[in-house]
C-alpha cells in the first residue's frame, strides 16, 4: 500500500521508487482531482508520482484512471498493485471532501456523479 505523505520516495500510483537517472521514474507532482476538473491547487490535492504515471493519467479523475488501468495489458502483480493504490487514493479523495476542490459547486458535481448522492433519485 502507498503512503499519502507528500515527501514519499515512491509513486502514489505504481509504487516505483523515484530514480532521477531513469526518465520515466522521475518524481513529478500530480493533482488527484485535476485543476481542469475543478481540483484545488492545495497540498491535500497534490501527490508525488512518477512521470510515466502522471503522463498516463493526464487530466483523468481517479475513477476514470482506474478503468484505464484495469483495461491495460499489465502483468497481474503490476495491475493489482496499481488498482489497490488508486482505490486507496479514491477513498482518500472521498473522505477529504470539498477541500480537494476549488469551488463547492465542483465538489457537488463530483459528489453526485461518483458518490451517488443525487437528491433527484432519492426515494420518497
Amino acid at each position: 500500500m502507498i503512503s499519502i505523505s507528500d515527501n514519499s520516495l515512491f509513486c502514489c500510483y505504481c509504487g516505483c521508487k523515484f530514480n532521477p537517472l531513469n526518465k520515466g521514474k522521475v518524481k513529478t507532482i500530480d493533482h488527484l482531482i485535476p485543476v481542469s476538473k475543478g481540483g484545488a491547487n492545495r497540498s491535500c490535492n497534490k501527490k508525488n508520482c512518477c512521470k510515466h504515471c502522471n503522463t498516463q493519467k493526464g487530466d483523468l479523475l481517479l475513477q476514470d484512471f482506474l478503468i484505464l488501468v484495469t483495461e491495460s495489458p499489465l502483468s497481474f502483480y503490476e495491475k493489482n498493485n496499481r488498482v489497490e493504490n488508486i482505490k486507496y487514493l479514491i477513498d482518500y479523495v472521498n473522505s477529504a471532501g470539498e477541500k480537494v476542490f476549488r469551488h463547492k459547486e465542483k465538489y457537488g458535481w463530483y459528489e453526485r456523479r461518483y458518490l451517488n448522492l443525487n437528491p433527484i433519485n432519492e426515494v420518497k
